[in-house]
């Protein structure tokens, strides 16, 4: 530009005035525009796009359990993330038993590590606290009217639990209260007798726990099967049944399912003649080494019901007439409403009870409603025929038919740890998404978690119909595999057809095969698998369950965050991939 200015200067004269200077410069520079280059393309003009230019891609998730968490942590730098939630923070539901059943001293830090707001592990992404209650192809409709957009979608909604498994409170602070309340509860010296229903590994986890923290209580666990913790492999199951088998606080009900729960405020008096055995150092020492115990469960079973009747024949003696009113009430109260699978519906109000001193709930004595079932544990298989063919877990859940019913009385407080129902099922009567669930209320989606016909939708964590065991493992595996598929979706080449398929990893059902799963047995004991090793017990278990605590916990309290690709880059690949995508088959 200088020595064009110096030029045309020169050739007319240093007399001419800056104003027709600057007028023939002009004209050069247009002249040379109209003989220079072709015209610029397209997508070299798509290139120059700003990023404040180009609209962003849209990604919305639902549920903000572990599964949308850790989604929406993953994907904050690589897409304009929007997370629905009706509560404002991620609780690591697995570890809710380590702290209503921890000690005293480790409370306050367990309840800090259990929560973590979704503000503070994500630095773009949007939070919404509301409830979806539709969607249709463009937007996720709130249950206040409003309608959020987007591109991709990814639905995580989780599973709605019993109390206190399932997290309702709608900020952190309120459900920290809680869930000190319930322990506070649950720790009382007056709730002596506790059943828990359900031998899966959260029903047995719990009632292990408890035991070690409070050995004055008196615990009856509820299995519907024959064998506990089905799902885990059989050194994890075998380990399971000696350590509760061993336990003097804890009686095993095999093969019995729970068809009712009723409650009355006139409490019996059978347990009180009941002796119970204190729970000592050395107990835990053979436990530890798989040593069974002195009194087998059945023994003691019969030592309970010959001293229950026996009181039953005192009350009868010593006041006729109320023993008559006692059972008469028993025989009116409505039991709690059992599903079609058999889980349990419990409708007490744990959480009234938590909250109010004076609650007439904290009087009461529950009696459970039991159908006793044939046995149905198999033998177990040879080790040659686990190494070659596998010790498959689907083939260990079954049910004998019901041989008879009985009522178990006198129960202070009653767990459910069963009948959990994804959340799924709210979209039922969806006109969108409707059709994308199955009979149990999940998502059925391929191995690439994508939704059958909406290659845009996607489903992870405890609502998809993948066949696994529900654990945050599983929902991590999940997570990370719909990652590394939207990242690559995000990477496309520009000068590359958009084939997707080839370059997704989808979900491999081997690394299902076993849980990844640890449950403490108490604060030196846990046992669990892994999808790598298989059974997992001992001190290792215990070590991989201080690992798994750190990972699933570690990221959402000390977050990194990552440099925002480039948004028109991002838009392109995700427009030339939905172009030409479709739902693997």
């Amino acid at each position: 530009m200088a020595f064009r200015l110096f030029a045309a200067s020169a050739a007319t004269g240093f007399g001419c005035g800056v104003g027709s200077l600057w007028r023939r410069v002009a004209a050069a520079d247009s002249d040379a525009a109209a003989t220079s280059s072709p015209a610029t393309t397209q997508q070299q003009l798509d290139a120059l796009d700003t990023p404040a230019s180009v609209e962003p891609v849209k990604l919305v998730i639902v549920g903000g359990g572990y599964a949308g968490a850790r989604t929406a942590y993953q994907l904050d730098s690589v897409y304009n993330i929007t997370l629905i939630d009706t509560k404002n923070y991620y609780e690591a539901t697995d570890e809710l038993t380590s702290v209503i059943n921890g000690p005293d001293d480790r409370v306050a830090e367990r309840l800090e590590d259990l929560h973590a707001l979704h503000r503070f592990y994500l630095k773009r992404a949007r939070v919404i606290t509301n409830r979806a209650v539709d969607v249709d192809e463009e937007h996720v409709i709130l249950a206040d009217g409003r309608r959020v957009p987007y591109d991709l979608l990814v639905l995580a909604p989780g599973e709605k639990r019993p109390y206190p498994f399932a997290a309702t409170a709608r900020t952190a602070d309120v459900r920290a209260a809680e869930i000190k309340a319930y322990r506070t509860l649950l720790h009382r010296k007056d709730m002596h007798r506790i059943a828990v229903i359900g031998g899966g590994p959260r029903g047995c986890s719990f009632a292990s726990t408890l035991s070690s923290i409070c050995p004055d209580k008196d615990i009856h666990l509820f299995h519907s099967t024959g064998t506990l913790t089905p799902h885990f492999p059989y050194e994890t199951r075998n380990r399971m049944e000696h350590t509760l088998d061993f336990n003097p606080c804890v009686t095993v009900h095999h093969n019995s399912v729970v068809t009712g729960v009723r409650y009355t405020n006139q409490p019996s008096a059978a347990v009180d003649s009941i002796h119970y055995v204190q729970r000592k150092w050395w107990h835990k020492i053979a436990g530890f080494f798989g040593r069974g115990p002195k009194q087998t469960t059945q023994e003691r079973q019969e030592q309970l019901l010959d001293e229950t009747s026996d009181a039953i024949e005192q009350r009868k003696a010593a006041d006729p007439a109320a023993e008559k009113k006692r059972l008469s009430r028993h025989a009116k109260a409505a039991p709690a409403a059992a599903s079609a699978d058999g889980s349990l519906a419990l409708e007490v109000d744990y959480e009234a009870m938590s909250a109010e001193s004076e609650s007439p709930y904290l009087d009461a004595k529950f009696s459970l409603d039991v159908s006793l079932r044939e046995d149905t544990k198999k033998e177990v298989p040879s080790v040659l025929f686990q190494v070659y063919e596998g010790d498959n877990p689907k083939h260990t859940v079954e049910r004998g038919k019901e041989i008879g019913t009985e009522t178990v009385d006198d129960f202070d407080m009653v767990i459910n740890c069963t009948g959990n129902i994804p959340n799924g099922a709210a979209f039922t009567n969806s006109e969108f998404l409707g059709p994308h669930l199955d009979h149990n209320g999940r998502f059925v989606v391929s191995k690439f978690c994508q939704l059958y016909g909406g290659p845009h939708m996607f489903c992870v964590g405890r609502s998809s119909s993948i066949d696994w065991v529900r654990s945050m493992g599983a929902s991590d595996y999940q997570a990370r595999v719909l990652f590394r598929n939207l990242l690559s979706v995000a990477n496309l080449a520009d000068n590359k057809a958009p084939n997707w398929m080839p370059t997704m990893s989808p979900v491999s059902q081997k690394s299902l095969t076993f849980p990844r799963l640890i449950v403490p047995m108490d604060e030196l004991q846990a046992l669990g698998s892994t999808a790598w090793t298989g059974s997992v017990t001992g001190p290792y278990a215990q070590k991989e369950l201080t690992q798994d605590r750190q990972y699933f916990l570690a990221e959402m309290h000390k977050p990194v965050f990552y440099k925002t690709l480039d948004t028109a880059k991002v838009r392109r690949s995700v427009d030339g991939w939905m172009a030409s995508a479709a739902t693997d088959p």
